[in-house]
């Protein structure tokens, strides 16, 4: 009988998520460039979002994980002589179990950007349909 007891425990041990497996998220950010705004402009305020998330993520012993990517793309140009262009911003291990302040803690981002969605519950994070992975 214990052989049996220590069969499920081990079976159920293996097939239960870990307290330690971590999620991949995505968060966008936007803001409307004049028309004639340089690509290199907004690929570098897009990279300055990524790095901030990423030394905030670092500094509160990662929380967001240490790994981020990061992508824009911009809609054509506007009658009003502006485009929206969107800064996606990737966290591939991040660490729902752990305690996030809220964005009010967030370090400032280049002027002007916004979250798409802040108010969707993850204080703007998307959840990409991943299935869990290791943490780093």
């Amino acid at each position: 009988m214990n052989g049996l007891a220590l069969l499920v425990a081990f079976t159920l041990a293996l097939y239960s998520p870990t307290a330690e497996a971590c999620t991949q998220k995505y968060m966008e950010w936007y803001k409307y460039y004049p028309c004639k705004t340089q690509k290199s402009v907004i690929d570098g305020d897009c990279w300055k979002i990524q790095g901030n998330m990423r030394a905030y993520s670092l500094s509160h012993e990662k929380v967001w994980g240490g790994a981020f990517t990061a992508d824009n793309v911009c809609n054509s140009c506007e009658d009003s002589g502006e485009m929206w262009c969107t800064c996606t911003v990737r966290a591939w291990r991040f660490r729902e179990w752990m305690y996030e302040p809220g964005s009010s803690e967030w370090p400032k981002m280049p002027s002007g950007w916004e979250r798409v969605d802040p108010d969707n519950g993850l204080n703007g994070w998307y959840d990409t349909g991943h299935k869990n992975i290791d943490c780093d």
